[in-house]
């Protein structure tokens, strides 16, 4: 639905049955006559905190406060690679208008410790680094600098306010340019269809601009509250809870019907 929709010929040929996890998703491929059925999101199960408030704050040597900003720069190495520095950057600008703010980054555990630690010791902040699960350190969190991708999802479930930043390599950006057919790459702003949060795209992902939009978040709290209705109504739009017993009764029921 976003690009190469030249695979819905391969799409229609191959497969009996699609099971998608958006609900916009389910009204692309019925236009396109192609079986589908919408079970939800998992993230409707998982987008769950582990610890209660006061142990997560102790866990992460948090001050309860002092408002705290989230920095997520990505679940891969090269992700870490590209927006970490900036976030970093961005956290000295948004320290030096905002005295009192203190940093929580959660470290996906996909990507090793020394690919973050290094630059968190060279930045010259106090970034607590938070392992385990990503939602007891969006808990805590006022606001965050998040790179595009699942975790602007956990954080819509957590009703955190947020902006969106993304860097990626010039010939893959141009490449995606050329190609993507949606408005919008933040899986937040697709899933309601409208830019609930702002985005940082490319050149104009600098560190002066998202610490910018950043503190405008954090100082502005009609804003704020406005935008963690709107993250509400996204996490509703993820379905109930049960979308992995779902998509397997789809499954059962098709190989049933089929006789397989």
């Amino acid at each position: 639905w976003a690009w190469g929709r030249w695979r819905l010929a391969y799409i229609r040929r191959y497969v009996d049955q699609m099971v998608v996890l958006f609900p916009f998703e389910e009204a692309f491929y019925r236009r396109e006559g192609i079986p589908v059925t919408w079970v939800g999101h998992p993230l409707a199960d998982e987008a769950r905190p582990t610890l209660r408030r006061e142990e997560a704050l102790e866990r992460f040597g948090l001050n309860e406060w002092r408002m705290t900003v989230g920095l997520l720069p990505g679940s891969r190495r090269d992700e870490v690679r590209r927006h970490l520095p900036l976030m970093l950057a961005a956290a000295r600008r948004i320290r030096w208008r905002m005295p009192g703010v203190q940093f929580l980054l959660p470290k996906a555990p996909t990507v090793p410790r020394e690919a973050v630690a290094p630059l968190v010791s060279c930045s010259g902040l106090e970034v607590r680094l938070a392992e385990g699960s990503v939602h007891d350190a969006l808990q805590l969190m006022d606001a965050a600098l998040i790179a595009s991708g699942t975790a602007t999802l956990d954080a819509a479930c957590c009703g955190v306010p947020m902006v969106v930043v993304y860097r990626a390599s010039w010939p893959t950006y141009a490449a995606a340019r050329a190609v993507l057919r949606i408005p919008r790459i933040a899986l937040v702003n697709v899933v309601a269809g409208r830019a609930v949060v702002p985005e940082l795209l490319q050149h104009r992902a600098t560190p002066a601009r998202a610490a910018a939009t950043l503190i405008e978040l954090l100082r502005d709290e009609p804003r704020c509250e406005r935008m963690k209705e709107e993250l509400r109504a996204v996490r509703e739009t993820l379905g109930p809870p049960g979308a992995v017993d779902r998509a397997a009764s789809v499954v059962l029921e098709l190989l049933q019907r089929s006789g397989r």
